[in-house]
């Protein structure tokens, strides 16, 4: 809105904030009008017909010469209402304009005299607010942001990890409750400054926090698996195969984006191998070794697939002429080496367990040396059959026969044959000695002479699958020492999760019990270390080994250990009735352990009568 200046200026008009009644001329003197009024355009010939102008030049004029300070009076102001009264009709007032608040992210509008946002509280701009003439003739726009902004923001050289603006504070209870504040900012309205403020204490659920990642997807663990309270053996067996079948397939990916034939390779390989044997060990019957059904299963995932050139087939590989002097195949196999052909096929019939057929076909290619080892562990006629058969063709030769005789010059390096025949021999543990042949060196050191023996080659480790079928295939007398043995030869080259099947399949000279037991080979089942995955794996054999003994306590006393901390942890992510699973779980092994045992001590039946105590008052309060 426009008001008349007085006479000194011609035809210039001030132009001022509409909300403020008054304003202050060049001269000070203080000059009054009507918001409401609409505006009038005031020319200058207006002007000179205008009483109340030309007065107020008249007053001015005279106001000069007398060099008098101009004070308004009541009837000047009288003047100038009247004056406005009867040139400017009265109009109603005007709807307000609400303004949107500056923060993108807020939806809220205000007055134009507002200071903050109604909304979120942010204060806003200086140029919406209103100020009298004065204020803004101090401050301008400009700088009253400057100043503002530096009231706002504090000096980052003395805060330069801006702790004044308050941090969350996160306190963890029992049963996965915790107490959360985030600061806030709250404005001043007197001095125009945000400060950051305490936030409310609220009470979250940590199960409420939690993100499931795509692409990482674990399957659910069936536990507690022994001793549950809720549910039946039965339906535990097909829980924990399902389980199982999961963790194989989530490892049969893994494969996929590793090197084949890789070191890493063979040792996922030897891990799904432990998986599935201790799977076989809770579907079936019986127990290791028992000769039957056991056996037989757990064979069926340990012996290696065969290739397809070393398939079972009738003898068509002669070593001599017949009367009729039929040649063999062609003179391209006569000139080829067929050791490693020969052996391979003695030892895939080792494989299956038929040593009547590997001692056949021996005695056909006149591998007399390997008929008579294996069946000096079949019984007494297979070996008189094969002495007969020596004679008559070594001893009862013609001479025709000796002259177009054939005879296969058969040495070959075959592992598994190698292990099987010292074992035949009553070696025990001492045949592993042929597992692993390395070639030992002797080198000249300004000490002396020295042995030096090279690292192990890896194509000789990937063979412990062979040579542990091989063995299984055929019982001897010291085998299971055999076994322990060669767990220890890959444990000792890194290789756990074979070295683990080995112990498993040998458990009476394979200790299995805790890390401060002596002579122990294994703890948790597939790692050296704790980890969960090892400890799911431990507690699914503790189920099976519990299936082929239910009449006594088979309970691993020191898993009992692990599964409280296992509790533990279920009970502080808020999982009070899976922890409450696992506290049964634990008393009923302690109290089945009658005798008493070294890892059941004191201590940790505390700990238990703890958790029972901290289960009972959380389930309280919930229920409550």
């Amino acid at each position: 809105m426009t008001t008349p200046h007085n006479d000194t200026v011609q035809n210039e008009w001030y132009q001022f904030d509409p909300n403020v009644h008054y304003y202050y001329d060049e001269q000070g003197q203080v000059q009054y009008y009507d918001p409401n009024a609409t505006a009038v355009d005031y020319s200058y010939d207006q002007q000179q017909n205008n009483t109340y102008y030309n007065n107020q030049q008249q007053q001015q004029q005279q106001q000069q010469h007398q060099q008098q300070a101009y004070t308004p009076s009541a009837l000047q102001q009288q003047n100038v209402n009247s004056f406005y009264a009867d040139t400017i009709p009265r109009q109603p007032t005007p709807e307000e304009t609400l303004l949107p608040c500056p923060e993108p992210s807020c939806k809220g509008e205000n007055k134009p005299t507002s200071k903050f946002c109604e909304e979120c509280g942010r204060p806003l701009g200086p140029i919406s607010r209103s100020v009298t003439p004065a204020t803004d003739y101090l401050a301008t726009p400009n700088q009253y942001d400057s100043v503002h902004q530096y009231q706002q923001q504090p000096d980052s050289s003395t805060d330069p990890l801006e702790r004044a603006r308050g941090c969350p504070i996160v306190t963890f209870g029992f049963g996965g409750k915790m107490l959360v504040t985030f600061p806030r900012s709250v404005a001043n309205y007197y001095s125009s400054i945000v400060k950051p403020q305490p936030g409310l204490i609220q009470i979250k659920h940590l199960k409420d926090f939690k993100l499931s990642v795509d692409g990482n997807h674990q399957p659910q663990f069936p536990g507690p698996i022994l001793f549950d309270p809720k549910v039946g053996t039965k339906q535990k067996k097909k829980e924990v195969g399902n389980y199982i079948i999961q963790m194989v397939d989530e490892f049969e990916k893994q494969k996929l984006s590793i090197v084949f034939d890789s070191v890493e390779y063979h040792k996922l390989e030897s891990k799904i191998l432990l998986w599935q044997l201790v799977k076989v060990m809770v579907e079936n019957d019986g127990y290791i070794n028992d000769k039957d059904k056991m056996d037989q299963a757990i064979l069926s995932i340990i012996r290696p697939k065969m290739n397809s050139n070393v398939e079972e087939s009738h003898f068509s590989l002669p070593s001599y002429q017949t009367e009729n002097g039929i040649q063999r195949e062609s003179n391209e196999v006569e000139e080829e080496d067929l050791s490693d052909y020969m052996l391979s096929k003695i030892e895939h019939y080792l494989l299956n367990g038929d040593r009547v057929e590997a001692v056949n076909y021996a005695i056909q290619e006149d591998l007399w040396a390997h008929a008579l080892i294996i069946s000096s562990c079949v019984n007494k006629e297979l070996w008189q059959k094969v002495i007969s058969n020596f004679v008559d063709r070594e001893m009862n030769a013609t001479p025709d026969m000796r002259r177009n005789r054939k005879f296969n010059n058969i040495a070959g390096n075959n592992q598994a044959l190698r292990v099987m025949y010292s074992l035949f021999s009553g070696a025990g543990g001492a045949a592993m000695k042929e597992f692993i042949v390395s070639d030992i060196q002797h080198v000249h050191t300004p000490y002396g002479l020295q042995t030096v023996t090279p690292p192990v080659d890896v194509s000789q480790l990937v063979r412990w699958r062979h040579t542990l079928a091989i063995i299984l295939a055929n019982r001897t007398v010291r085998d299971l020492e055999a076994l322990t043995a060669l767990g220890d030869i890959l444990k000792e080259q890194g290789w756990i999760e074979a070295a683990h099947v080995c112990y498993l399949l040998s458990p009476q000279s394979s200790i299995h019990s805790g890390y401060d037991t002596v002579n122990v080979r294994m703890t948790l089942v597939g790692s050296e270390n704790p980890s969960l995955e090892a400890y799911q794996l431990t507690e699914i054999f503790e189920f099976a080994n519990s299936l082929h003994n239910p009449n006594t306590a088979t309970c691993l006393p020191f898993l009992q250990g692990y599964k409280l901390a296992h509790a533990w942890a279920f009970a502080d992510d808020g999982s009070i009735d899976i922890a409450q699973r696992y506290y049964g779980a634990i008393d009923q092994c302690i109290k089945s352990y009658t005798k008493g045992n070294s890892y059941l001590h004191s201590h940790l039946t505390q700990q238990v009568t703890a958790l029972g105590a901290f289960l009972e008052n959380a389930r309280g309060k919930k229920t409550g």
